[in-house]
């Protein structure tokens, strides 16, 4: 039988809500992930703050400090145990990811719990002036860009929001892969790269899912792979690939809007969960050239899977819907070099997946098959090669990544 108290709890009264009085927390708290407090006795105005520490306007502290909260005669032995902000966030988590349908339903909120950031993270960030110039280097950079530049830097210049730690953290990464690589700075580097590991496992298991810890992910994993720490970059990728799946990114690219995952989200918010699927599905693949038999963490796109749209509107935030375009049409329209890279790896599910057939057939007749699809693919690849030559001379774009895996 559920516990009540005779009285309001202090949040509803505040708010002026109708409380439930059920104890040892309302509905409305568990909704808000809330600590839930009720009044001691009749006329308290406030929360009586812990044990020991309080005063007593009647004098008498050691009652005070004793004392039970109010609840009905028939339930008048039930104790009171205020829910922690923790324990909310691990319960509405849980229901987030067990029963979204229900968690959608009862319009549930999984709480932010407002931990600081760790001094040894906020002594390699730097001040707001070093933030800014790392990110105003990074933003140079021509490859990934899966970063909503107008997003991230409304983010970082807002004097009156406080940093959150996924954005801390993508800071972070930002600056990781600013550092040049050199012998002067291998210390440093290493130094910030297990600073960022511990990091984003404490903000992985305290956040809920969001885009910029997936983002933090994909930069570790781009930076692990070009210092060659395996398996630790196919492990991290790996990771990239589950934490989207749970985000519902695998479904991204099957409609230009996203899917129902994605009814409530801005087309900009569209754009950049579909660039992160993108470079998943990129560094997935690239970790397998040299191993064709394993198995991939992520499914292969298809033909009418939809590509990112042009860098440039995408950092300028003024792309439309209608400029996103499927693979199948992506040769016939001028796209970024970021669209060609996920043309690119499409290509090469497509010969990863040749590869594991032809060493599975046994008949000569399939292997004939095969062997023509094989041909059709790199006239494919090499066509596609000439395109980046081209839009070199033509747009000025940097294509050395889709031309260094196309070759490849």
């Amino acid at each position: 039988m559920t516990s009540h108290a005779l009285a309001s709890c202090f949040f509803c009264r505040r708010s002026k809500r109708r409380c439930d009085k059920n104890l040892p927390t309302c509905q409305l708290c568990i909704k808000k992930g809330l600590k839930c407090s009720y009044p001691y006795r009749r006329g308290q105005r406030a929360a009586s703050p812990p044990c020991g520490v309080h005063g007593s306007e009647s004098g008498d502290d050691s009652n005070l400090a004793h004392a039970e909260p109010v609840v009905s005669q028939s339930n008048n032995a039930s104790q009171f145990q205020p829910v922690s902000s923790s324990s909310s966030f691990a319960v509405n988590a849980a229901i987030s990811f067990i029963a979204p349908d229900l968690f959608r339903e009862a319009a549930l909120e999984i709480p932010r719990l407002g931990l600081s950031i760790p001094d040894e993270v906020s002594l390699h960030l730097g001040d707001r002036q070093q933030v800014l110039e790392t990110t105003s280097k990074f933003f140079q950079m021509t490859w990934m860009p899966i970063v909503s530049r107008k997003r991230h830097l409304a983010a970082v210049l807002n004097p009156l929001s406080p940093s959150r730690r996924p954005t801390v953290l993508l800071n972070l990464c930002m600056k990781l892969c600013c550092l040049p690589v050199n012998d002067d700075e291998g210390r440093k580097r290493l130094s910030l790269y297990r600073s960022i590991k511990k990091f984003y496992s404490e903000v992985e298991s305290t956040e809920d899912l969001c885009v910029q810890v997936l983002q933090a992910a994909i930069f570790i994993a781009v930076f692990e792979i070009g210092d060659a720490i395996y398996p630790a970059a196919y492990l991290t990728v790996g990771g990239c690939a589950r934490y989207g799946v749970a985000m519902g990114l695998d479904k991204i690219n099957k409609t230009r809007l996203g899917g129902d995952h994605n009814r409530t989200a801005s087309w900009m918010e569209i754009e950049e969960k579909r660039r992160v699927w993108w470079a998943i599905l990129n560094l997935d693949r690239f970790l397998n050239f040299t191993n064709s038999a394993r198995v991939l963490a992520t499914e292969d796109p298809i033909f009418e899977d939809f590509l990112p749209v042009d860098d440039d509107k995408f950092y300028d935030a003024t792309s439309e819907p209608e400029d996103a375009v499927p693979i199948s049409q992506g040769f016939e329209f001028k796209i970024g070099h970021f669209g060609r890279l996920a043309q690119t790896t499409y290509l090469i599910s497509q010969a990863l997946a040749n590869i594991r057939s032809f060493s599975a057939v046994s008949t000569d007749l399939s292997k004939s098959s095969l062997s023509s699809e094989i041909a059709q693919l790199c006239r494919t690849f090499d066509a596609l090669a000439r395109a980046n030559e081209l839009e070199v001379t033509v747009r000025r774009l940097p294509f050395c990544c889709q031309s260094l895996i196309s070759y490849r």
